[in-house]
């Protein structure tokens, strides 16, 4: 081939024979011979602009074959800049050889422990071919080097780059958590936040995007300030709702939205909250967890000691009739919301709502025997009437010593015993002084006492 090139300098076909030869030696694995004939086909006087480039797309080619990444860069940028109009759909399978190119490098010096040096290259491959599949990986490498030598504000620099310019990498969603991470280990929570709801919205992976959003209202929680929270969770809520109707998560963010407004007192809006978490519990069915549980258990104990609030609010005062009746009506109110709350059976919520039954019977007692007199009674009728009322009350003592044993009894049968149980024996040692004031403060009871948590509180 080189005779004949020397020969025949003039013959049409020498380009073509040189051409031949470069791309033959190439596919031989001699890279040497390859690019010494590409060369010379280049410098060849009948060599057009086609031939020109494709024999440095050869050089740039031998090059990366003998992994010579530094100098398939320079060869490959040249390639690039020879590339006739007619071949311009070359251009990205060029690109993404250079920044394949510039990947490898980066590679090398992360091998080598130059993990500044490394981290800095990574970043070059975006910078020199943005275009490129390869770029969003090198972000994400760039980034994760910058938070290893705690060059924080390049690692977010780079972590934002890819969630901006790479949506649908499949390392965008964890840039997106450090870059988060990196602003709240900052104590800029709101920040933070708005980074995860932003990626939410955008994102393609649906548990991804939940869990994102999800942490997203948790920050503005943590922010401290309550009605951004809120008012965050409000924003988001029905998207939540729609998108991941059956996420455990959904149960959670109600339960603190409806906190969030009790803060604020505004105990309409929160007690619609409670009840939502409850409806939402109820609707997960078989796939609820111990998490969700515990959450609506406590929902359903807040509901009860709102309607203890509006129970003890109403006296047993003129017209005594009516306002009894109304008091009764809210009793059964407030013991059906604290039973609902104990069949949850965790532990804590379902000692603390029989506790509250009990208290609510001795509240009752109480009202009955402060209600107010007719006026108009002799003393001999005050004195008949005071025995009735006597007789009317002590009934509900009962049932809070019942309800009270029944909670005792946890001790000995589920060897339960916390601040609700020991209040329980504190009662009883008031209400049963005989039976239950030998016993040791805060020592277990170990009798045997009956349970008493009605299904349907009377």
């Amino acid at each position: 081939i080189k005779k004949f090139a020397a020969a025949f300098p003039e013959d049409k076909r020498v380009t073509e024979v040189l051409l031949k030869g470069t791309e033959v030696f190439l596919h031989l694995g001699n890279f040497v011979e390859s690019r010494t004939m590409a060369q010379q086909l280049m410098q060849h006087k009948l060599s057009t602009e086609k031939d020109k480039y494709v024999a440095q797309r050869y050089i740039a080619e031998s090059f990366l074959k003998e992994e010579a990444y530094g100098k398939s860069e320079e060869e490959i940028k040249k390639a690039i800049a020879l590339v006739p109009a007619t071949d311009r759909k070359d251009i990205p399978m060029l690109e993404r050889a250079l920044a394949a190119s510039l990947y490898k490098q980066a590679e090398g010096l992360k091998s080598e422990g130059k993990v500044k040096e490394a981290a800095g290259a990574f970043k070059k491959v975006y910078d020199t071919a943005p275009n490129t599949d390869i770029a969003s990986v090198a972000l994400y490498d760039a980034g994760v080097l910058y938070e290893q030598i705690k060059d924080m504000d390049n690692a977010i620099n780079a972590f934002q780059l890819l969630f901006l310019r790479y949506p649908t990498s499949r390392y965008t969603p964890v840039a997106v958590s450090e870059w988060g991470e990196i602003i709240e280990s900052r104590g800029a929570y709101i920040s933070a936040a708005q980074v995860y709801e932003k990626a939410s919205a955008i994102l393609e992976d649906r548990r991804v995007r939940e869990d994102l959003l999800y942490k997203a209202i948790i920050l503005y929680k943590k922010s401290g300030n309550v009605d951004t929270m809120y008012n965050s969770y409000y924003k988001n809520f029905e998207r939540f709702q729609t998108e991941f109707p059956d996420s455990p998560k959904l149960i959670e963010l109600t339960f603190d939205a409806a906190a969030g407004r009790e803060a604020l007192k505004d105990h309409t809006t929160a007690k619609t909250l409670y009840e939502k978490t409850i409806s939402l519990h109820k609707r997960l069915g078989a796939a609820a967890t111990m998490e969700t549980t515990i959450t609506a258990a406590k929902a359903q104990l807040i509901l009860g000691d709102y309607k203890t609030k509006f129970y003890e609010y109403v006296k047993i005062i003129a017209p005594v009739e009516e306002n009894h009746k109304k008091k009764e009506g809210l009793l059964k109110e407030a013991l059906a919301d604290y039973t609902a709350a104990a069949k949850y059976r965790i532990s804590d919520v379902t000692t603390e709502a029989t506790f509250r039954m009990g208290e609510l019977f001795e509240h009752h007692k109480d009202a009955i025997m402060a209600s107010e007199r007719p006026s108009e009674l002799t003393a001999e009728q005050l004195e008949e009437y005071n025995y009735l009322l006597e007789e009317q009350a002590y009934p509900f003592e009962e049932k809070a010593i019942s309800i009270h044993e029944g909670n005792v009894k946890k001790t000995v049968e589920e060897g339960i015993y916390n601040l609700w149980v020991k209040k329980s024996y504190e009662r009883l040692s008031t209400l049963v002084p005989a039976k239950y004031k030998r016993e040791e403060a805060g020592k277990p009871f170990t009798g045997d006492l009956a349970v008493n948590i009605p299904d349907d509180p009377d």
